[in-house]
């Protein structure tokens, strides 16, 4: 939800202290809420990342624009930072196409792959039970395609403070062994 808790640094500081490869990669953060594990693996060169959480007020008032500012701020090049500027004058005045486009077992594509970020950024909103039996959120656009139609599985998938139920580790498990299934 809306608070941060420790482990999302944690695993951050692992990820660079083990020299993860990121690069190039497709990611999927799941229970992102602020989303710094996946904002890091966009740092890192990741080609795709999605960022998934139940709630999706916590996509729209705390995610995207956290996403967003961290690529405002980041050392991209002038030509990335141009490619930008429609997203950040949109999240500035909060026009209702930025936050209303996130729906329950949807997805909200903030921008595809401007030239010169980093990869494709998505935002899904849905419980894991749902969202196990999609095939869209299963997968994300193939390396070779950059499309849509072309589904593969993610590379590597981010998930820290995200059980708190037991009920939930089944919920979990499900969604991981879907993720994890050949395509």
């Amino acid at each position: 939800g809306f608070k941060l808790w420790s482990c999302a640094p944690e695993l951050i500081r692992f990820l660079g202290e083990t020299g993860v490869n990121l690069q190039g990669r497709s990611v999927l953060e799941l229970g992102c809420g602020h989303g710094l594990p996946g904002i890091y693996a966009l740092q890192q060169q990741a080609r795709h990342v999605r960022f998934q959480d139940y709630n999706r007020e916590v996509l729209q008032e705390l995610t995207i624009p956290n996403v967003l500012l961290n690529l405002e701020n980041s050392s991209f090049s002038a030509e990335a930072q141009a490619a930008t500027t429609p997203l950040k004058k949109r999240r500035k005045l909060k026009q209702p196409g930025l936050t209303s486009a996130v729906s329950a077992g949807s997805t909200y594509t903030v921008k595809s792959r401007p030239d010169g970020l980093p990869g494709g950024v998505s935002f899904w909103a849905g419980d894991w039970e749902a969202l196990s039996q999609s095939p869209d959120f299963l997968r994300c656009p193939s390396a070779s395609s950059g499309t849509a139609s072309t589904l593969e599985p993610f590379e590597v998938i981010l998930s820290t403070d995200t059980v708190y139920a037991p009920r939930a580790v089944q919920a979990l498990m499900r969604i991981l062994l879907a993720l994890l299934a050949p395509p």
